[in-house]
């Protein structure tokens, strides 16, 4: 039996004093409602929409597309609480699962569509970070996050993970994925006893092997930021020397702030650094 929440000893007085069932169900209607509509909107749900086959006059199968001005079909738990039926705590934490991991599939597969196809654009933006900045309230590192872990949400959902699911314990164990595969990653999760934290999923997969320990991973991961971070330079400048220098002017006009306070100070930075090194251009 899962230990109760001793979370609840540190609430304030009038919260813990618990209002009738009624007014619970109520406020969990209306959070629970609202996490919902947010995946719901990202989510293909189209499949849903579809009308059951039926048979036409000369007797074959006629699929009907679906109204786009039908309402989408609604979910058994929230219509529970808008009856003004009192779930059962099994309700609750099912339903508060499935919406989490919806959420990560949903909100990540359509950012990675934004980002992959450049539809940022259709706005009038140049790149995915001032879309972000300006539409979303997440911060770049957070989304790059969300869309690499779709793999391992849509791995451990396939294994029946029956539990929340939230993008830190998803990282966590994504190394593990890609470098072993899925069944190592089935195995971490399995072994992780009591609560699978980030932390715990981490000491197990490290216990089996699956990830270096804490001084050869740090030593692995400085290399890996370098080899990367040059990789990004040599890119960019690739980039300039085939004429796309443009698309810095035309990010440093977006953002004037970060042009003049951040890109062009790293620019000249930059020359100052190779200059006392190789001596300026001949």
């Amino acid at each position: 039996m899962t230990p109760p929440d001793t979370r609840e000893q540190h609430r304030p007085p009038q919260r813990r004093r618990a209002a009738n069932r009624g007014n619970a169900a109520e406020d969990a209607f209306d959070r629970l409602e609202k996490a919902q509509q947010e995946a719901a909107a990202m989510t293909n749900r189209a499949d849903d929409a579809w009308s059951t086959p039926a048979p036409d006059a000369t007797g074959a199968e006629v699929v009907h597309a679906p109204d786009p001005a039908a309402p989408m079909p609604a979910d058994a738990f929230v219509e529970k609480l808008a009856r003004g039926d009192v779930p059962t705590l099994e309700d609750c934490e099912k339903h508060i699962t499935a919406i989490t991991t919806q959420w990560l599939l949903a909100v990540g597969r359509a950012l990675a569509a934004i980002r992959d196809h450049e539809l940022f654009r259709d706005k009038g933006y140049t790149s995915f970070t001032a879309y972000l900045k300006n539409e979303h309230p997440w911060h770049p590192s957070y989304v790059s996050r969300v869309i690499a872990d779709i793999p391992v949400v849509e791995a451990l959902a396939e294994h029946g993970v029956d539990r929340d699911l939230n993008e830190g314990q998803a990282s966590a164990v994504r190394p593990v994925l890609e470098e072993h595969g899925r069944e190592a990653l089935y195995d971490v999760w399995d072994s992780t006893e009591g609560k699978k934290s980030a932390a715990a999923l981490v000491r197990v997969a490290r216990a089996k092997g699956y990830l270096p320990p804490p001084e050869e991973a740090e030593t692995e991961s400085g290399a890996a930021t370098f080899s990367k971070n040059l990789a990004r330079f040599r890119e960019f400048a690739d980039l300039v020397g085939d004429g796309q220098g443009k698309r810095l002017i035309e990010a440093a006009k977006e953002d004037p702030d970060w042009g003049k306070g951040v890109l062009f100070p790293a620019l000249r930075q930059a020359v100052g650094i190779l200059e006392s090194e190789f001596g300026p251009e001949s």
